[in-house]
């Protein structure tokens, strides 16, 4: 095959990717001065995707819980913005974290997460879920959305041998005072108190 040839192979194969396949991906590092601010969509994907992909976009994390992002464009380059900010602060990310996109139609994307040093998935990724209750804040009382602290326990079996845990999830309640939350948890067996912190 001649240098033609294959041009024009690569050239087909492009367009049935780019118009036929049901998802399609890019991954993007979490690079630069501003990176919690906003996400530049690769040129190559926005250009297209241009028709399909406007105003607001969801993300989709690894826990299965969706962020709106709304998209915005400088003429050139399409980005993601109102709302990264929040989900960079709510999946603790970091500056040079990887990012898989895969968008899967419908304006939504899967996003998987990957340690800057590692390199592998961010486990806690998995466990990242928007809080639903509003705290008051500071003297003017104004509320505002946080993200939800996490207590697990650990339940020891009979066989300290086997070293067998039992995650479990305790839900906490804001008490209509305002005081700390009540926690609510069933078990039957030794338990084992750990904190896990999800700070924004």
């Amino acid at each position: 095959m001649g240098d033609s040839s294959c041009m024009g192979c690569k050239k087909v194969e492009e367009t049935i990717y780019w118009s036929q396949f049901q998802t399609v991906q890019f991954f993007q590092v979490l690079s630069g001065v501003r990176y919690d601010h906003h996400l530049a969509i690769p040129k190559k994907f926005s250009e297209n995707l241009r028709g399909k992909l406007a105003g607001t976009v969801r993300l989709k994390g690894p826990s299965g819980s969706v962020w709106e992002v709304g998209l915005a464009s400088d003429g050139e380059s399409l980005y993601l913005k109102r709302g990264w900010k929040k989900f960079v602060r709510e999946h603790s990310l970091q500056k040079n974290d990887v990012l898989v996109f895969k968008y899967n139609g419908n304006l939504q994307f899967d996003v998987f997460m990957f340690d800057q040093l590692s390199l592998c998935e961010k486990e806690a990724s998995y466990f990242v879920k928007q809080c639903a209750h509003k705290e008051l804040t500071g003297a003017d009382k104004t509320e505002k959305t946080t993200p939800r602290a996490r207590t697990i326990y650990l339940e020891s079996t009979s066989n300290e041998s086997a070293q067998e845990e039992d995650e479990r999830k305790v839900v906490k309640r804001p008490r209509k005072d305002g005081t700390s939350p009540k926690e609510n948890h069933q078990s039957s067996g030794k338990l084992k108190k750990k904190s896990v912190g999800m700070s924004p």
